[in-house]
């Protein structure tokens, strides 16, 4: 986003979205933001107190507000599944024998649940 628009569009409307912070005060979400202005107000989410939820909530409020470019959902997907790679063994079979059962593509089911999972971890770490 052009830094020069978003100081225009604040002094028009205000500041509408702050810039999130996790517990440390590490920049989750509104670089742009900040660098219009360095005063933005800001949120600190205490509950935000590990880098994967750091890189969960920054690519589902990203995901849900804009089009994130495709390396950078690459880069933040491959290091959540580096975190959690334990959690996720197996998962990719079970998704094969619900989508059969469903009787749609393993592909759509994945946008489905991809999908829902991001709405969920938004609406966990962001209220």
């Amino acid at each position: 986003m052009d830094v020069k628009k978003l100081r225009k569009s604040a002094k028009a409307v205000g500041q509408l979205v702050p810039v999130l912070k996790d517990k440390h005060g590490n920049i989750i979400d509104g670089y742009h933001r900040k660098r219009a202005d360095i005063n933005w107000k800001e949120v600190k989410l205490e509950s935000v107190d590990t880098e994967g939820k750091l890189l969960a909530v920054q690519l589902s409020s990203n995901w849900l507000r804009r089009n994130m470019k495709p390396e950078e959902k690459t880069r933040i997907l491959t290091r959540l599944c580096e975190i959690f790679k334990d959690e996720l063994k197996g998962i990719s079979d079970k998704f094969q024998e619900a989508a059969k059962e469903l009787g749609i593509g393993f592909d759509e089911l994945v946008d489905e649940v991809f999908d829902l999972i991001i709405s969920l971890l938004l609406f966990q770490y962001i209220r």
